[in-house]
């Protein structure tokens, strides 16, 4: 742990050079990864046809959906337990948590396979090209599981370098078999596959050569990556079908015109959630390390005044990124796209409260109480709908967003109120003049 995690006035320095650095890198690489589908976009649609850009968008849906369920989310028991490591073997933990990854990649696979009739139906996508979808969700958790690591070890330069070599492995190898070869949507999905295959081969190399991974089977280990990661299968689920029902009921609802604005307003808007994610990653293991030495109520006070700190901080930026991109959409985007300039501010702030659920949820995540997060993910995304349908109907465009907005301000609300009960901080008191004087 740094010093200035461990000093007792370390906490008055949260964005203390060390994790503002960490946030850098992170932010970094979050938005030259995330830059891969943008780059691809002119390129894709001019060489394929409006089927075959289909086929693409649908394969990453496949792909979003699988990915929920192969693996079972035990990449983040990994994170959780590199704090336990000296009563944890935590080498062969990590490999029971691959093992786990390889066992559920089989049976997902099966089960792809006896339903590939239906799956092709639904989805538009020839049944032997389902394999592409299981081999790129087998990719991506051993790449997951191996920034996971880097993550809580504090090496955010390592993290960065991997991340953004699968975007440009992913970008390359993608150009290569669509424009040089002409293998049309194929060649993006095998590109997809082998980009992120090649690098979560060489993380996973790279992780055993450290000793970072023990391949010996432990049950009791199998076990509790289960209780933590199983019930995270639902919130991930959940958490996909908000963002997926957004579009649907707007098109739905108002036409596939004013979906397109929507989805042009909530990628300029998505700017604050993609620099909330990095700073979460930063966040995370100097909170967690946290957590694991300091107990005094000195301690715990100034990490609540940091944290309502960092609150006003990111609302403050999602208002004023909202504000001003919602202005400067019309010259960005082109007057076709205007009308989207009226959700913008809505999903900025939106994105802010996710931001603001994950610092929140972090502490739900150190005590292991994974089904909670579940929980509290399924009455949101139950909501969601309805609040969707009435937001439409009282304001149209606009109040689809704002019905987005009020969601995951619940979302946010709820699982403050639950981490609050499960792990219990003095975020009343820290709010006392009185309490200030005394420290």
């Amino acid at each position: 742990m740094t010093p200035e995690a461990s000093a007792p006035g370390g906490l008055g320095r949260l964005l203390g050079r060390s994790l503002f650095r960490s946030t850098l890198v992170y932010t970094g690489a979050s938005v030259l990864s995330n830059a891969v589908p943008f780059a691809l976009l002119p390129l894709l649609t001019r060489w394929l046809s409006p089927t075959g850009y289909g086929l693409v968008a649908m394969f990453q849906v496949a792909v979003g959906v699988a990915g929920c369920l192969v693996g079972l989310s035990v990449h983040g028991a990994v994170a959780r337990q590199y704090y336990e490591r000296e009563r944890v073997d935590f080498p062969r933990y990590v490999g029971n948590c691959l093992l786990i990854l390889l066992g559920s990649g089989v049976l997902c696979g099966l089960a792809a396979w006896l339903a590939r009739d239906a799956i092709s139906r639904v989805t538009g996508l020839p049944a032997q090209a389902l394999w592409l979808v299981g081999a790129a969700c087998l990719a991506q958790f051993v790449l997951q599981i191996a920034l996971s690591i880097w993550q809580v070890e504090g090496r955010p330069w390592r993290y960065g370098v991997f991340q953004i070599g699968s975007a440009l492995a992913n970008l390359g190898l993608s150009c290569l078999l669509v424009i040089g070869i002409g293998l049309g949507w194929q060649g993006r999905a095998i590109g997809q596959v082998a980009g992120v295959a090649a690098v979560a081969t060489l993380a996973l190399l790279l992780l055993w050569r450290e000793g970072a991974v023990s391949w010996r089977p432990h049950g009791g280990y199998v076990r509790h990556a289960l209780s933590f990661g199983l019930p995270l299968v639902p919130h991930a689920l959940g958490g996909y079908a908000m963002v997926a029902a957004d579009r649907v009921v707007v098109a739905d609802r108002l036409g596939v015109d004013q979906a397109g604005l929507f989805l042009a307003g909530a990628q300029v808007a998505l700017v604050v959630m993609v620099l909330l994610d990095a700073f979460n990653k930063a966040w995370v293991p100097w909170l967690y390390a946290r957590l694991k030495t300091s107990g005094s109520e000195a301690d715990r006070i100034s990490l609540v005044r940091g944290t309502y700190g960092v609150f006003a901080l990111v609302l403050v930026f999602a208002l004023a990124w909202g504000l001003a991109a919602g202005a400067l959409l019309p010259f960005a985007v082109g007057e076709s796209f205007a009308g989207a300039r009226v959700v913008v501010l809505w999903l900025a702030l939106a994105y802010a409260f996710d931001g603001l659920y994950k610092l929140v949820g972090n502490y739900l995540f150190y005590a292991e109480r994974t089904r909670l997060i579940a929980i509290i993910t399924g009455v949101v995304a139950a909501l969601h709908l309805p609040m969707l349908w009435l937001g439409i109907r009282w304001n149209g465009l606009e109040g689809a967003a704002q019905a987005v907005l009020g969601s995951y301000m619940l979302y946010f609300v709820i699982t403050w109120i639950v981490s609050a009960r499960v792990f219990p901080l003095p975020w009343r008191s820290a709010l006392s003049p009185r309490v200030h004087a005394q420290l």
